[in-house]
């Protein structure tokens, strides 16, 4: 079953195509329907196809922390998955990569302890501080690029695109309190920090 696997995976690898796995299976599922009961079965598979992904990827040399980066966000295609990794080895190697990943650690702990309702809109009116100005600039014609990027699948320039963040965001957390005393203000910036970390 595992030979049976690396060998779909190394098809859909070295041909490029774009075939979906649940399709796949599910099809595959279709043919068994009369002779054992598939309920259940396509999701199973699938974990097991997936695992095999990413052992064929560590048999690569692919660093698994790349490996994992990519597997946690689910993608049915293996082609996909492969220019997914392609991308975030890349992007590994960018100088602003590692703060960027700090400062996404660092979003995600402030998003925890503060997920406000609503806080998905950023009101320009209530920018107060130049720097976040600027950061909500940077953002908005970040977006508007990786927005493309991901359309194409291109995800190695999505994630270059990205790290055009890496300033705006390091000189926010040097200059801005996030937390601070008017309510409005801080939940603002906080949709600011849930709309860097939804990109």
């Amino acid at each position: 079953l595992r030979r049976a696997a690396l060998g779909c995976i190394r098809i859909a690898l070295e041909s490029d195509s774009p075939i979906g796995l649940r399709e796949s299976i599910a099809f595959a599922c279709e043919g068994y329907a009369n002779v054992v009961d598939t309920e259940n079965i396509a999701d199973k598979v699938l974990q097991f196809i997936i695992d095999r992904i990413r052992g064929y990827f560590a048999e690569q040399k692919i660093a698994g922390s790349v490996i994992e980066a990519v597997l946690a966000v689910p993608s049915n295609s293996p082609s996909d998955i492969q220019r997914r990794i392609a991308a975030v080895a890349a992007f590994q190697r960018l100088p602003e990569s590692k703060a960027l990943a700090s400062a996404n650690k660092r979003i995600a702990n402030i998003l925890r302890k503060n997920s406000i309702e609503g806080a998905s809109s950023i009101n320009a009116a209530l920018l107060q501080d130049p720097v976040e100005k600027a950061l909500a600039q940077s953002i908005d014609s970040v977006s508007a690029a990786a927005g493309s990027f991901l359309q194409r699948a291109d995800h190695a320039a999505y994630l270059k695109v990205l790290a055009e963040l890496h300033d705006p965001v390091n000189l926010f957390f040097d200059e801005v309190m996030v937390m601070c005393d008017d309510s409005k203000v801080r939940d603002n910036r906080i949709a600011l920090l849930n709309k860097i970390r939804t990109l």
